[in-house]
């Protein structure tokens, strides 16, 4: 009847290595096999927070073109705005001297 050995830590598993040198090598590679799976998920980590980044970045990005569009837009209606209101200051000014003109030819309309 074979026995299930437990270790709770790498240096369990060295100093059982330290007695048999194929038990060694076994326990290299797995440590090293582990390292190579932290090392990855480490680079998961990492490309899973630049695709996070790049995705604010671009939502960022969208935004800030969407607010100079609307400040743009906003500065052409301005811009429309202030020259209907020069037309009808012009109109304004123009029916006044008419009207002025008809009060000192005194006609009545």
């Amino acid at each position: 009847m074979s026995e299930n050995i437990v270790f709770k830590t790498w240096e369990e598993l060295r100093m059982l290595a330290q007695m048999n040198p194929a038990i060694d090598e076994a326990v290299t590679k797995i440590h090293f096999l582990s390292e190579e799976d932290s090392v990855r998920e480490q680079m998961e980590a990492w490309e899973e927070y630049y695709k996070i980044e790049r995705s604010k970045n671009a939502q960022l990005q969208s935004e800030k073109e969407r607010n100079i569009r609307l400040v743009q837009e906003g500065a052409e209606k301005d811009k429309a705005l202030a020259e209907k209101d020069k037309a009808l200051a012009e109109k304004d000014r123009r029916i006044a001297e008419l009207e002025k003109m008809l009060k000192s030819e005194d006609v009545k309309y």
